[in-house]
């Protein structure tokens, strides 16, 4: 019945009257869920108008407000107005600061945006093959350089034919098995990249590795052992070492370290003082210099760190550190179009961009521990571009002869310890950045 309109304002006017039973109260609160507020509104505007100004009056004189309830009610309209505008203008602040912060700190650590030109470059993108280049070396011969976009034939060493494919590889690949007479006035073969040069190289045996700026690639003619691979490596490096069969393994040597692998993905970073190998894939082993240290690795993000200092009597010591769960994103950065760093070291982003830049950066003990750069770098920036990152990251650059110091000039030869930057056959490396200055 409650469907009924006619019903509903029957028992409305019987309420009006005072009338309604307990029975017909709960049908009336079931009709108002069932109609809804406009159509109860109506239904209760028709009631009053039939009953007249009398009968609204006489409604209106039965009623009493309850103030206790109206005062609660209104208490707790008020409490949550208080707390809701409270909560928004809390969020507001902290977004606000948020924002603040962010723009203070892009400012403070000299990230305006990406310094250089990537336009169209996704961040992510790996710096493009075509773009490598580098210069082959072999015996007494100056370097042949080959540059970005080349293709085809470069030389013939020994019983090696090095080409550069149609992707921009240089490809190593043996015409016939080796002789003797082969390594007579060319034992090996030196691939260097420069400042802003990048190279990828196909080894024999299928292994890849790809250079970074200012880095070094030695290729044996011959080792002796048809089932070991041997290479090394001077500055930074990509290795990729497809599967060897039949105890086959791949050596890949640094200044203070041998890296051994039968099947895996490691990226290397060493100087004269310390090499650095994090796992990306399969299993790589690093023994150290003198053999009687050694680890083996088989995780992603897995990081071994071979360290030498000096001892007593010139004496090398050397330490070795086993590190879990890097993040390999770290150590494959300089791949990239964009390099991202954020609250990096300030001094191990100067030796990044050293390397990249092919700059002598010397003095690096000026450059405090505790200091810290967020920055976004484009591979094409230029040096301006760095110097000023450098600058808002709170350091000083100084500049002479074409190299670089972060050692005021007055400050240089009256420093205790300060390296000097032409090397002698007495002066010491930089035990962070391994040049000799």
């Amino acid at each position: 019945m409650i469907h009924r309109t006619e019903y509903v304002r029957e028992l409305l006017r019987k309420r009006l009257e005072g009338a309604l039973s307990a029975e017909e109260a709960a049908m009336l609160r079931a009709a108002r869920r069932l109609h809804g507020r406009d159509v109860w509104d109506r239904l209760m505007a028709e009631v009053l108008e039939e009953g007249g100004e009398e009968g609204r009056n006489d409604a209106l004189a039965r009623w009493t407000p309850d103030f206790r309830r109206i005062k609660q009610r209104a208490d707790r309209v008020n409490r949550f107005n208080t707390v809701l505008k409270y909560m928004v203008g809390t969020t507001v602040a902290a977004v606000a600061l948020v924002v603040i912060w962010f723009g203070f700190d892009r400012y403070r650590s000299g990230e305006p945006g990406v310094a250089g030109e990537c336009a169209g470059m996704p961040p992510g993108m790996e710096i493009p093959v075509s773009e490598f280049a580098g210069a082959i070396a072999y015996g007494d011969r100056d370097p042949l350089p080959f540059q970005a976009g080349s293709e085809g034939h470069i030389a013939t060493v020994g019983n090696l034919a090095i080409i550069r494919d149609s992707s921009g590889i240089l490809v190593i690949s043996e015409k016939r098995k080796a002789a003797e007479a082969d390594t007579a006035g060319h034992r090996d073969i030196r691939i260097t990249t420069a400042g802003f040069q990048q190279c990828g190289v196909r080894l024999p045996d299928g292994t890849y590795v790809r250079l970074n700026a200012s880095s070094t690639l030695v290729y044996p003619l011959s080792v002796g052992d048809e089932s070991i691979h041997y290479t090394r490596i001077a500055g930074e490096a990509l290795v990729r070492v497809p599967e060897k069969r039949g105890g086959g393994r791949v050596i890949v040597e640094t200044h203070n370290s041998q890296l051994h692998s039968s099947e895996g993905d490691f990226s290397v970073w060493t100087n004269p003082w310390e090499t650095r190998i994090t796992v990306l894939d399969g299993t790589i082993s690093a023994i150290a210099r003198k053999g009687g240290l050694s680890r083996t690795a088989g995780k992603r993000g897995d990081r071994i760190r071979v360290k030498s200092t000096r001892g007593v009597g010139k004496q090398i010591n050397d330490s070795l550190f086993y590190h879990r769960k890097r993040n390999v994103n770290d150590a494959l950065m300089w791949t990239s179009v964009v390099r991202n760093y954020r609250n990096a070291s300030l001094r191990d982003f100067v030796v990044d961009m050293s390397r990249w830049y092919g700059l002598p950066a010397t003095r690096l003990h000026c450059i405090p521990e505790s200091d810290r750069v967020t920055t976004s770098l484009c591979y094409r920036a230029t040096r301006q571009d760095l110097i000023a990152v450098i600058n808002r990251a709170g350091l000083q650059v100084y500049e002479s002869n074409g190299q670089y110091s972060f050692c005021r000039p007055e400050d240089i030869h009256h420093t205790p310890g300060v390296m000097h930057a032409r090397a002698t056959s007495e002066t010491e490396s930089c035990d962070h950045c391994g040049n000799y200055h």
